[in-house]
């Protein structure tokens, strides 16, 4: 027994040096209570609201969550890999990153406010004002934790946003009467207030506490980051955007009961997302700091982390009765199971590209990424209109997942052939 147990113990610790270990457990512990929650809040919003109204919500949220997070996304990259770096000017990069993506968000907005208009049939002065609006919050909700991240202060993340996530909850049942769009609404109303707390109080007190000896001119530029943020940005966004959109896609193709489908489903599965991305963005940050021994290190993620997601698969599958009985009569002839399990096959071969990309960002090597994602997309998005407007939500789930397999035999690939040098 003392030979079975000592190998793993060694594995354990070696992963763990760097802090990549530390915040790869703290971020599963955020993903999976995020995971939880939000599995509460749509639960929740399935029996006060009607399939129709939830497809309408889910969909405009799709949108601005889209937005935002395509705003957010390199920036929030390039904080993870740069901020750890010795020598980085923190204040003056943390600065530069709000500006750029306040920007981002609200252009960003405006045009998801135009589409989203023209193909639910909304106003447009609302609609946009709206996406604006939602897109600029869930901007800087998704930017701070990679602020947070790279500024060593991980461990904050569980408590943080788990009282975001709280807050929303409890939002929902008091607004549902008195207001249109309720659940957008509540969403927004609490990542708002998080955001506005945690950049104007929780990240100045860690950038003051992380003040290095080393000559900030040594550190990354302004130009270095924009570098960064342009290519990471637009790759990360054509494959996260693809996901993100996947509920407003389906509502748009198949209608809003569809949507709602396809929307529910993917709060549940999106636990196996959010565990391979915790382990991803850790190990960007903690190889950014600390870069020796690289890919050992990464083919070793990479394989504990392929069994945690294939395990919380099969569980979150085992729970699948259950998962149904909570939503209610309203979804009982719905596919959700079907949608459900095509989804989690997704995540499962994506986990081998998540960990490859998480080292090509440690690294800089973001024109890579750019590339990749730019072949994928080119052949899942086709296949996801098509599929949707055959099968609904499954379609939109097995278009998603053809895309994910693409991504994910050429991570496999590049980790397998990868022996110490370059990708």
């Amino acid at each position: 027994m003392t030979t079975s147990v000592q190998p793993l113990r060694q594995i354990v610790e070696r992963y763990a040096r760097g802090g990549v270990g530390a915040d790869s457990v703290a971020l599963i512990v955020t993903s999976g209570l995020t995971a939880a929650t939000g599995f509460l809040f749509w639960t929740l919003a399935a029996r006060l609201l009607t399939p129709h109204q939830l497809g309408v919500d889910t969909a405009l949220l799709s949108l601005m969550t889209t937005a935002g997070t395509i705003a957010a996304i390199g920036t929030g990259n390039s904080f993870t890999a740069l901020l750890p770096v010795p020598g980085c000017a923190r204040r003056q990069r943390l600065l530069d990153g709000y500006l750029l993506v306040g920007t981002m968000a609200v252009g960003l907005g405006a045009v998801a406010g135009l589409i989203g208009s023209a193909t639910m049939h909304l106003g447009v002065a609302s609609t946009i004002g709206w996406t604006v609006a939602g897109a600029v919050t869930m901007a800087y909700f998704a930017v701070k934790d990679s602020a947070v991240i790279g500024l060593g202060g991980a461990a904050k993340l569980p408590l943080q946003n788990l009282i975001a996530n709280l807050a929303k909850i409890g939002l929902l049942p008091l607004l549902v009467a008195a207001f249109a769009h309720s659940a957008v609404l509540a969403t927004l109303v609490a990542a708002a207030v998080a955001a506005a707390v945690v950049i104007g109080l929780i990240i100045p007190r860690l950038v003051a506490s992380s003040s290095s000896a080393v000559d900030e001119q040594a550190g990354p530029t302004r130009r270095d980051m924009s570098l960064f943020v342009i290519r990471d940005g637009v790759a990360s966004a054509m494959s996260l955007g693809v996901v993100l959109a996947l509920p407003f896609i389906t509502t748009a193709i198949a209608g809003p009961v569809e949507g709602a489908v396809l929307a529910l489903a993917l709060s549940v599965a999106q636990v196996l997302d959010l565990v391979s991305a915790g382990v991803g963005t850790a190990l960007t940050r903690g190889l950014a700091a600390r870069p020796e021994g690289m890919w050992a290190r990464v083919r070793r993620a990479w394989a504990l982390t392929s069994g945690a997601v294939v395990a919380t698969g099969i569980a979150v599958l085992a729970c699948a009765p259950l998962i149904m009985a909570v939503l209610g009569p309203n979804y009982r002839d719905h596919p959700i199971v079907l949608v459900l399990a095509v989804l989690l096959l997704g995540s499962a071969v994506r986990v081998s590209f998540v960990v490859w990309a998480s080292a090509l960002r440690a690294q800089g090597r973001t024109g890579i990424l750019l590339r990749v994602n730019g072949f994928a997309v080119a052949i899942a998005l086709p296949l996801i209109v098509f599929c949707t407007s055959q099968w609904g939500a499954v379609g939109a789930a097995a278009g998603l997942t053809a895309g994910s397999a693409i991504l994910g035999t050429i991570g496999a690939v590049a980790l397998v052939r990868t022996r110490g040098g370059a990708a």
